[in-house]
């Protein structure tokens, strides 16, 4: 990206500039059901979704600008700062995801130990 800036400054006196700017944004993904996930092959695919995200970013941006116009020397002392913070966390297939072959296999399987 490409920023272009231009300022006439007809005054004589100095002068500052002072921007501060924040930004955050909340992600968050939660499936219907936690349930435990089974997939036959070629048969069926049922449970829950097995994935839960959640996404926070925040964003601080601070900036500061001495301007002062003399007759042979100009200042422009500035100073710039920026404080970013992120945060993630998941827990993709946390539930456990079972997969069976045939609907033979899954039928002679007892699932009712596992949970």
């Amino acid at each position: 990206m490409w920023r272009l800036c231009s300022s006439q400054i007809f005054l004589r006196r100095p002068f500052f500039e002072t921007r501060f700017k924040s930004t955050a944004s909340d992600d968050e993904t939660k499936p219907f059901s936690e349930a435990l996930r089974i997939n036959v092959l070629d048969a069926f695919s049922s449970g829950g979704a097995q994935n839960k995200s959640e996404i926070t970013r925040r964003d601080f941006d601070f900036s500061n600008l001495y301007t002062r116009l003399g007759e042979k020397v100009t200042m422009r002392p500035a100073l710039q700062g920026r404080y970013r913070t992120s945060q993630s966390f998941s827990q993709s297939d946390f539930g456990g995801t079972f997969t069976f072959s045939t609907l033979e296999s899954y039928l002679a399987a007892d699932l009712s130990t596992i949970a």
